[in-house]
């Protein structure tokens, strides 16, 4: 067979469901992982249906979001047709529902829900080993998940365990931060064009203001007659590094040099984002147990929490007069756009769906916010004016698309 195990699991459980591929694969047990091992242009379902088939096991990660998602049930429906072995692996303390309970009642399951997480993955994958005929010394030697990751791929009341991603990030899913660097890359090959650019006459500033951003002669306040739309090019990036053991938040030089991490916290850090002035950075930590925005200075001092909320609060977008932050929550038990102002104050919710609605980004006017969702079936791309009216799907396409940037 070309694999042994399959694991099926939730988007929002992914960092659970990475570490135990990574520890199971670590000990020569070959696993087929979604989206991972999807064939270029094959059918996803089609793609699916196949590999639970041509496994020997298949691993359930039990939790509150797997245990009422549609397609895990049909998975595990299809493992369960095939007499393919099924270890639930429950990582939250919930009932399954009526209709999951019919297929995994009787079987055996192991409980992850006490730290250390790593101890059950190792069971998990000594049980796999035994059920396989193997004898595979188990390693120990690599951590697999610290429990801050695991909170960051819960939507629960309790916030003693959460990825992500998002995104995944949480992270959640992986993706998000593969969009964020796609981002960093935009603006890094921006700078380089403008910084390129014959400086323009002063007369030009108030005509042109994009292609008089390498001059530096100062603009009276006088002169300024209405807001405009424009472009920041900074001479610093900020992006987000686990070069230090967990996620921190870092500040480089445009060309690479110099990075500092800014952030210094044993908890993750994540989702820099810019005022237009370049002297705050908005930021998603976990550090007081669940996800919450905070602001910084751009050198990392006076860290502030804005939402201090029992919910997880995420992404954090700066509007372009830096007077609000629009940010992603699930404090309404699905992700929802919300909007606060700049100090913390007067949240108030945008969208308004059953779906997950998550990374906010402002027009340069700040007159809209561009936002993904899946209220039509799949992530698409939205639009929506800055009081959260009109949304409008820009994408319309049977594949994920995710977090936009203006």
């Amino acid at each position: 067979m070309p694999h042994d195990v399959f694991i099926s699991y939730s988007n929002k459980n992914k960092i659970v469901a990475d570490a135990v591929c990574a520890k199971l694969e670590e000990n020569k047990i070959r696993v087929w992982f979604a989206p991972r091992d999807v064939p270029p242009g094959k059918d996803f379902a089609a793609a699916i249906i196949h590999a639970i088939d041509h496994c020997q096991i298949f691993v359930l990660i039990w939790s509150e979001e797997s245990n009422k998602s549609g397609h895990i049930l049909n998975e595990v429906n299809r493992a369960f047709s095939q007499n393919i072995t099924v270890i639930p692996f429950r990582i939250d303390n919930v009932v399954p529902t009526e209709s999951l309970e019919y297929y995994i009642g009787r079987t055996h399951w192991l409980d992850a829900m006490t730290p250390p997480l790593e101890k059950h993955i190792k069971l998990l994958a000594n049980t796999i080993l035994t059920d396989l005929g193997r004898q595979v010394e188990i390693k120990l030697e690599t951590p697999v998940v610290k429990e801050k990751e695991v909170r960051e791929e819960k939507k629960k009341e309790e916030k003693d365990i959460k990825l992500v991603s998002k995104p995944s990030p949480k992270p959640r899913a992986l993706w998000p931060y593969l969009a964020g660097l796609l981002g960093v890359a935009v603006v890094v090959g921006l700078a380089l064009t403008l910084l390129k650019q014959p400086a323009q006459p002063t007369s030009n500033l108030l005509t042109n203001a994009p292609a008089a951003m390498e001059t530096v002669t100062p603009i009276p306040s006088s002169a300024i007659i209405a807001p405009t739309p424009f472009i920041r090019v900074s001479e610093n990036i900020a992006f987000m590094s686990k070069r230090d053991g967990n996620y921190e938040i870092y500040m480089m030089n445009a060309d690479g040099s110099n990075p500092i991490n800014l952030t210094k916290n044993w908890e993750d850090d994540v989702d820099p984002a810019w005022s237009a002035d370049g002297q705050k950075i908005a930021f998603a930590s976990v550090r007081d147990g669940n996800w919450d925005v905070y602001v910084m200075n751009a050198d990392g001092s006076n860290p502030t929490c804005l939402t201090d909320n029992l919910a997880d609060d995420w992404s954090p977008a700066w509007s372009p007069d830096e007077q609000k932050i629009a940010f992603a929550s699930d404090r309404d038990v699905n992700w929802e756009i919300y909007v606060i102002n700049a100090d913390g104050s007067n949240p108030t919710r945008l969208t308004n769906n059953l779906a997950d609605d998550e990374y906010p980004a402002w027009s340069p006017d700040g007159q809209k916010i561009a936002f993904f969702s899946d209220r039509d079936g799949n992530f698409e791309i939205y639009v929506m004016n800055a009081d959260g009216s009109n949304p409008i799907n820009l994408t319309k396409n049977k594949e994920d698309d995710y977090k936009p940037a203006w």
